[in-house]
């Protein structure tokens, strides 16, 4: 890690996809050497999780033997999106990826809807 130097970069996750840290603070140590980067850096954090589940239900009596439920369930209910980590790889060939983000861990939007008749 370069010494006096931030990684953090500042604005909204959007913009900061192709570029979630900033690179030039970090370079690949000589050969048969350490870094001096710790495993874990408290300054780089991933986007955060905002991922809401719901579901509703209704049971009905229609007579004593039959009994009807319904149900909808919504899952990421307001489709947001969680973006997967960047890429942290430091290595002596050019990589051009180093602290992209280019996938997404959740699904989008999903309602299921069912009904069921117990008897």
């Amino acid at each position: 890690m370069v010494p006096n130097c931030d990684p953090r970069v500042s604005g909204s996750a959007q913009s900061k996809l192709n570029g979630w840290f900033n690179t030039r603070c970090f370079t690949v140590p000589q050969a048969f050497s350490f870094g001096n980067e710790a495993r874990t850096n408290s300054q780089l954090r991933g986007h955060g999780i905002a991922n809401y589940n719901i579901s509703f239900a209704k049971n009905t009596d229609i007579t004593e033997r039959f009994k009807l439920e319904i149900r909808a369930e919504f899952f990421n209910l307001f489709n947001r999106v969680q973006f997967a980590q960047p890429d942290r790889t430091m290595t002596t060939a050019a990589n051009p990826t180093t602290g992209f983000i280019t996938a997404q861990l959740n699904q989008p939007r999903q309602i299921q809807l069912s009904m069921r008749l117990r008897f």
